[in-house]
């Protein structure tokens, strides 16, 4: 797998953070539109039920890579990148994308 093309860490309010800005030039979103939204903002409607479910779990999805997952493009429509989810000891979680291999 490539280095990642951005990372999204969420705040402990689940709260995308504005760590890494690549987020919103690839997605085309302006900073003030996608920081501190929620997480579900950028995933299809559809998705959203199987976000929370996924950070409800108890699970460890540390080595698990989500395949094609969609993001909301501001034009318009979705992109799709391979996501690993990772927890931090501060309870925080970040979210790697790679381009899909």
């Amino acid at each position: 797998m490539d280095s990642e093309a951005f990372i999204i860490k969420l705040n402990k309010a689940g709260k995308i953070a504005p760590d890494d800005k690549r987020i919103a030039e690839i997605l085309r979103w302006q900073n003030i539109d996608l920081f501190m939204q929620p997480l579900s903002f950028i995933f299809p409607p559809d998705a959203h039920g199987r976000v929370d479910s996924l950070f409800e779990a108890e699970g460890n999805f540390e080595d698990v890579v989500f395949p094609k997952v969609p993001l909301r493009y501001k034009p318009g429509g979705y992109i799709n990148f391979d996501m690993k989810i990772t927890s931090h000891e501060d309870g925080t979680k970040s979210l790697e994308f790679y381009k899909p291999g």
